[in-house]
């Protein structure tokens, strides 16, 4: 019996999906007492469950609430610099994700409709590392204000699809990148029902 990579590849997207989806249901009815966080955790896990470019952005909204208590971009906010970064990167990254459509500097299909990488591909993979790279540093100065364990499970989001983004990268076929991620969402999911403040 032979084992299709893309198929189990869709069986990991399909499965973090459906569980994305799932806990989110149930946070949804659980009794978190900060609303800011509850909102948060839901969203990322929906966005998640969509797969959308989204994703590092309610990474940092979480990172956010989860180390200030609240998440907006007026000037009381701190690294109210480096959210905004954020911010710009994911506005960034899906437009060059639809532009790519037209003009294929991430991909193309051939002749016969195989899809291609261009010479820019990489770009789809850096652009996003770039925005969690802004909030890591974010978790890293304010990491004293967090338990050890939340400290890595909020630096997972980061260090999971970088290496699957480098797999993906070098290694053709492979597509690791979201199932990381969607891997760093639920790890964030169980430890923030375990670390209810």
């Amino acid at each position: 019996m032979t084992i299709d990579l893309f198929s189990t590849q869709v069986a990991f997207l399909i499965f973090e999906a459906v569980f994305c989806f799932l806990s989110a249901l149930v946070y949804s009815f659980s009794k978190d007492t900060l609303y800011a966080r509850k909102s948060v955790v839901l969203s990322l896990n929906i966005s998640c469950g969509l797969m959308l470019m989204c994703e590092y952005l309610f990474y940092a909204m979480l990172v956010a609430v989860r180390l200030f208590g609240k998440f907006n971009l007026r000037r009381d906010m701190p690294c109210r610099k480096r959210f905004v970064g954020v911010c710009a990167i994911v506005v960034l990254g899906l437009f060059l994700v639809t532009l790519s459509q037209f003009n294929h500097i991430y991909y193309s299909f051939d002749e016969n409709n195989f899809y291609q990488r261009e010479p820019l591909y990489w770009l789809s993979t850096a652009i996003p590392m770039l925005g969690a790279l802004l909030v890591v540093s974010i978790i890293i100065q304010y990491r004293r204000q967090i338990s050890t364990s939340q400290l890595l499970v909020m630096i997972s989001y980061l260090v999971l699809p970088l290496m699957g983004g480098l797999i993906q990268i070098f290694f053709y076929g492979f597509s690791l990148l979201n199932i990381c991620i969607g891997f760093s969402v639920l790890m964030m999911f169980f430890e923030n029902m375990i670390h209810k403040e």
